[in-house]
């Protein structure tokens, strides 16, 4: 159970990891069912289920239909909502030369829920060092961060990181007071090590961004196609390369959620509710793609819009096929009384 202080809203979080077997799996569609009476009316059911809710969620035509029918409709009676991935058609990839792609985590919610967090969107990032690919649930959420200085553990593996503290260390400080050398020391340490860190690490967080780009592109071209040899190692190499990286990020995770770095700032986030009803939750759509990009702005997506369908309305074609309804021994109806108006 998850209390938001801030709103006063309490909701009810479950994670799922779903067996393999066809008889293990009809017992735990039945324990998500028994879970219900436990849960709040606001509830977000999510993880690897190991099922697929219809047959799009599977890129063969390999498919158990009946556990699908199971499964929708055990869904349906809980009256839960399967929040829509972005971005991405599948989650799980066997990474083979003819891939086997399915959707099997999913993110289902409560309407009490949905109306707590009515513009949430959940979109797939990279699969990294996993065959299943991360899904990052965005909701309303503002941070405010500390930004003073701050050691990361990480740092004394890095290279250059024991020099920059020697040489800052070493230097001489014309004071006889020992507490203010101190002081005077650490604080031209840490302003050594902030530079150090920008310049050695500055760029950590683009090469990130520039994985995961590649990778997620990778992923995606796979959906439609059989990837190349040298893609398919590619896409290793950078899974490989991302092991490392994410090593550093678990470090950093670790220390950030010490209950000293909450005291110091940390925990002032803040969650806003947008009042915006689930018709609008339903329709809104964050990008439209044409030749010329991806369109992000409402004003470019509503130029998008516009010339594709003023492309095609009212314009006509040469029929080429025509129903003979006579052929077909149809006996047309008069329908002229549907016109008539409402009597009393």
């Amino acid at each position: 159970m998850i209390t938001m202080l801030s709103e006063n809203k309490t909701w009810t979080l479950k994670g799922v990891y779903g067996p393999q077997s066809d008889a293990d799996k009809i017992l735990f569609i039945q324990e998500i069912v028994d879970v219900k009476p436990h849960a709040l009316l606001a509830w977000l059911i999510l993880g690897d289920f190991n099922l697929i809710i219809c047959a799009q969620d599977k890129n063969n035509a390999r498919l158990n239909v009946s556990m699908i029918n199971r499964f929708q409709s055990n869904i349906d009676n809980l009256e839960l909502a399967r929040i829509e991935l972005r971005g991405k058609k599948y989650t799980w990839c066997n990474d083979q030369q003819s891939p086997t792609m399915t959707k099997i985590d999913h993110f289902f919610a409560s309407t009490d829920w949905l109306e707590i967090f009515p513009r949430s969107e959940l979109c797939a990032l990279a699969s990294l060092g996993s065959d299943h690919s991360a899904l990052f649930l965005q909701g309303d959420i503002n941070r405010d961060f500390y930004m003073g200085f701050r050691f990361e553990s990480h740092w004394v593996h890095r290279a250059g990181f024991m020099q920059t503290v020697t040489d800052a260390w070493s230097q001489t400080v014309n004071t006889q007071d020992a507490i203010l050398r101190l002081h005077v020391k650490l604080l031209r340490t840490a302003k050594a090590l902030k530079k150090w860190r920008r310049k050695s690490m500055g760029g950590w967080k683009i090469a990130w961004a520039i994985l995961n780009i590649v990778l997620s592109n990778l992923e995606k071209a796979q959906e439609s196609r059989a990837l190349t040899h040298e893609e398919l190692n590619f896409k290793k190499y950078l899974k490989t390369k991302s092991l490392g990286m994410a090593a550093v990020q678990k470090s950093r995770a670790r220390q950030h959620s010490r209950l000293t770095w909450i005291r110091k700032g940390d925990a002032n986030t803040r969650f806003f509710q947008l009042h915006a009803n689930m018709r609008k939750k339903k329709s809104y759509i964050a990008t439209l793609v044409d030749g010329d990009g991806t369109a992000v702005s409402q004003e470019n997506k509503s130029t998008v819009a516009f010339n594709h369908f003023a492309s095609l309305l009212g314009t006509s074609s040469a029929r080429t096929n025509a129903i003979r309804w006579e052929s077909l021994g149809y006996v047309p109806h008069d329908l002229e009384e549907l016109d008539a108006p409402f009597s009393a």
